[in-house]
């Protein structure tokens, strides 16, 4: 289930039926059908429009139903937690939706830039994931102990900041099978995001 998580939105190599990228819908009830079953009494996503009140950010988003926002500074649109633990969902998980400089803000090489930094956020020891994605995006899963991360992001050449979906899951119970199921379903939750910077909906799709 782990990689097949994410192909399965693109394309029919899992095994599944292709599904549109474009089809929000689609695609999230693919993410729902995804999750193993021991795991659905307290892991279902929804579609929903999160933004920070603060600058002109907004993300159309696939979150987990039930994850509430508080936003740690404007860069966010949602930094989304679980208001109750849950064997896979302590309450220091996150699922942070929002926009990044990578110091000083201008256009930079992105395509390196977003390498590094998903590298940074997901090393190669416990990888699960990797791949490309349209928009010179790119996103990066995998697990260290029984903690599991997530990592997309965008930026096409000429914009200032990057946009980026980043997914970090704890285990509070061991073994940790939950986690490195459920993060390649986060993952492909994180590729749905459709930003709106000002007045021009961004994603990677």
């Amino acid at each position: 289930m782990k990689a097949a998580a994410v192909v399965l939105v693109l394309a029919a190599c899992s095994g599944k039926v292709a599904i549109d990228p474009t089809d929000r819908t689609a695609v999230l009830g693919a993410l729902n059908r995804d999750i193993p079953a021991r795991m659905v009494s307290y892991l279902d996503f929804e579609l929903r429009q999160v933004a920070n009140g603060i600058r002109p950010l907004t993300v159309d988003a696939i979150v987990p139903a039930g994850w509430v926002s508080s936003v740690p500074d404007d860069r966010y649109a949602a930094w989304l937690s679980p208001k109750a633990p849950s064997r896979l969902a302590p309450l220091d998980n996150v699922m942070a939706l929002g926009v990044d400089c990578v110091g000083t803000c201008g256009a930079k090489d992105w395509p390196a830039v977003i390498a590094a930094e998903a590298t940074r956020e997901v090393p190669d020891d416990g990888l699960l994931g990797d791949e490309p994605l349209p928009e010179g995006g790119r996103v990066r899963w995998g697990r260290r102990g029984n903690k599991a991360t997530a990592y997309a992001a965008w930026a096409a050449p000429g914009d200032v900041q990057l946009r980026k979906c980043v997914v970090r899951l704890a285990a509070s119970t061991r073994p940790d099978r939950d986690v490195v199921d459920a993060i390649g379903v986060f993952a492909a939750a994180c590729k749905a995001a459709r930003f709106t910077v000002g007045a021009t909906p961004r994603s990677g799709t």
